[in-house]
């Protein structure tokens, strides 16, 4: 901004022990300006009238001119009587001092003093220009001034988009300062820097001409005086200029007007806005502990208006401060760093720590647990325990029962069975988890009231009436004489197929249901009489043990698991007839090679040779096999092997070999 050496003021200050004359109308008459406050218009009418000066006329007239600057009734009705023109209208464009913490009223808004009534002398040098070019009367009475250059946050001209030229020093008589100005105001003209209005400048003469805003352009600004909406853009536009670890303080117009206009711009587009910059804020700080409290996310954001004595106009944008903290950390009622000290109803998140100490469960599990339910996604992974956070009441429940749920083997020993036989269980899929089996290092948890429910649906087919006369085992035993996992006589009370079913008196859970052995025989069969190892199928088949597993594994043979109820062993078994059914159907080509007399690379050539692929399974198990029904008749081929290159070797040896 451009600034010039103040004219002098050679008045001396007014004395009020004389006598004061009447006041009445001065014989010569002046247009007021638009929006010019009394003072200065008080100050053209004394060179009009030639008494040259504004303190020079409040003291020939009685008026008190610190009365007239603050806006006090009495001396603007003096001034009305000296001009003629109605008190009403003066009273509206005169800054009024309102008595509390130096506030001013100011065409109907809220400024500190400071912002309107810091006694420099700011103008347009082309509308004064053009006040001289188009008056009358004296030159020094032409000019005037704009009442919005007095608001220290406006420094350019919405007429000219000029920068208005600033005069160093503290003065008062605006007229008497431009005595010495107005020959060079063509110069100034020229000089003064081009520039449009920034948005906070058009909002601040908006606010002053009391233009609503409309959605874009600082409708959540008006919830706040024109002095707190001013304070907080500077503030914001530091930190989004400068980073959180700017200083506070006002600097000069080269660099206050940038940051002004960097914070309307954000804090205009209303609180979403506002609220994704904070956002940014934590972003770029993630690594912070949040028990650090707002103070060292935001910095002067929270810093400026957190101290003390707060003044009420800067509650909106505290409450905006206070509510993202609260959605985006975990802060409850029992915390004692509580934003801006304000109590906290209800406690909206949750981080791991916070629920680890609010329900006892260890941050480990609790960590692993809310990640492999999906409660907290995976951008959060990389965050400390105290940074991972989710909704506190949306998954109170969850947390409730995990800290009330059960690892495998506490869950056999709440059932009252050995860990092999819950295990087999869980594989059959009877018992399934409540929590785990999702890829995450997250073991396997039980909740008592699947537990529960599961043993109410083993009980639901016990007979009542029976009685325990020796025939009824328990299912440990019953496994053990049928040499059947536990889980297949648990499938078979699940599913009602057993007819024989007690209870034992003074037991509770799976180990009080009581089977009959011969009855389970019935169901099932024999155990296991037609299963044969995968070594001993392929003592029989001339197939690799590891083709067979892979081929059970595939679903090609039949197989299930056996169970050696001494030494707890599960092989695999495969049955005996599709076992033969599938050897009927299929023939591995090392088998094959041996029924034809020749090697199995000749037999594979050959079979291409003829269109016969592979099964399509063969590259899954390990082997190639061919379908007997595809094969072709041998007689077509030429089952010669090769002869192979080298000494010592020849077709005929080669055959016999």
């Amino acid at each position: 901004m451009t600034k010039e050496p103040a004219a002098r003021n050679d008045h001396p200050a007014s004395t009020y022990g004389e006598p004061a004359p009447a006041i009445g109308p001065l014989p010569l008459k002046l247009e007021r300006g638009n929006r010019e406050v009394p003072a200065d218009y008080l100050s053209r009418l004394s060179f009009r009238n030639g008494r040259d000066g504004l303190r020079r006329i409040c003291k020939d007239f009685g008026i008190d001119l610190l009365s007239l600057l603050r806006g006090e009734a009495d001396a603007i009705q003096a001034v009305a009587n000296l001009s003629g023109i109605d008190q009403s209208i003066l009273c509206a464009a005169a800054p009024r001092d309102l008595g509390e913490r130096s506030k001013v009223s100011f065409r109907e808004q809220v400024f500190h003093q400071p912002m309107t009534n810091d006694r420099r002398v700011r103008f347009c040098a082309a509308c004064l220009r053009e006040d001289v070019g188009s008056g009358s009367g004296r030159v020094e009475c032409r000019p005037w001034r704009r009442g919005e250059w007095m608001v220290r946050d406006l420094a350019t001209c919405p007429v000219h988009s000029l920068a208005l030229v600033d005069l160093e020093g503290r003065l008062v008589d605006f007229t008497q300062a431009m005595v010495g100005v107005i020959p060079r105001l063509g110069d100034l003209e020229r000089s003064a820097g081009s520039r449009p209005l920034t948005g906070l400048e058009q909002y601040i003469l908006g606010r002053l001409s009391g233009s609503p805003s409309d959605g874009r352009s600082g409708a959540w600004l008006d919830e706040m005086p024109l002095y707190a909406a001013i304070r907080f853009c500077e503030v914001l536009g530091t930190v989004a200029l400068e980073g959180i670890h700017a200083k506070g303080k006002r600097g000069h117009d080269l660099t206050l007007r940038p940051r002004l206009a960097a914070g309307f711009e954000i804090a205009s587009a209303g609180r979403g806005e506002f609220r994704r910059f904070l956002e940014d804020l934590q972003r770029g700080r993630r690594r912070i502990k949040s028990r650090y409290g707002p103070s060292a996310f935001f910095g002067p954001i929270y810093e400026s208006f957190a101290s003390h004595p707060r003044d009420p106009a800067y509650d909106p944008v505290r409450h905006e401060i206070r509510d993202h903290w609260l959605e985006t950390n975990a802060v409850g009622p029992e915390d004692s760093d509580l934003p801006f000290g304000w109590p906290v109803a209800t406690r909206r998140l949750h981080s791991v720590i916070s629920a680890s100490n609010a329900f006892g469960v260890h941050p480990s599990p609790l960590r692993n647990a809310l990640f492999a339910s999906g409660i907290v996604g995976p951008d959060q992974r990389d965050l400390t325990n105290d940074a991972v956070t989710f909704d506190a009441s949306a998954h109170e429940s969850f947390i409730r029962d995990l800290s009330s749920s059960l690892t495998r083997t506490a869950a056999a020993s709440y059932l009252g069975m050995p860990d092999g036989a819950f295990l087999s269980l869980l594989e059959a899929g009877l018992v399934v988890p409540w929590l785990g089996g999702t890829g995450e290092s997250v073991k396997d948890r039980f909740r008592t009231a699947d537990l529960d429910a599961f043993v109410a649906s083993l009980l639901a087919s016990v007979d009542a009436s029976r009685k325990d006369d020796g025939s009824l085992v328990d299912i440990a035993a019953a496994a053990k004489r049928v040499k059947r996992r536990p889980a297949a006589i648990v499938e078979l009370l699940l599913s009602r197929k057993l007819e024989h079913v007690g209870h034992r008196a003074g037991l509770a859970g799976y180990g009080s249901v009581l089977v009959n052995v011969g009855e389970i025989l019935d169901v099932l069969g024999a155990p296991d009489g037609t299963g044969l190892t995968a070594a001993d199928a392929s003592a029989v088949t001339g197939i690799a043990p590891k083709v067979l597993r892979l081929l059970a594994r595939e679903g090609h043979v039949r197989s299930w698991m056996g169970w050696n109820p001494v030494t707890r062993a599960k092989p695999l078994l495969l049955d005996r007839d599709d076992l033969t059914r599938f050897c009927d159907e299929y023939v591995v080509l090392s088998e094959l090679a041996s029924e034809w007399g020749t090697s199995w690379a000749m037999v594979k050539i050959h079979l291409a040779m003829a269109g016969t692929e592979p099964a399509a399974f063969s590259d899954t198990v390990g082997a190639i096999f061919y379908a007997r029904s595809d094969l072709p008749d041998t007689r077509e081929f030429n089952l010669t092997a090769w002869p192979r290159s080298g000494p010592g070797h020849s077709p005929a040896g080669d055959r016999e070999g």
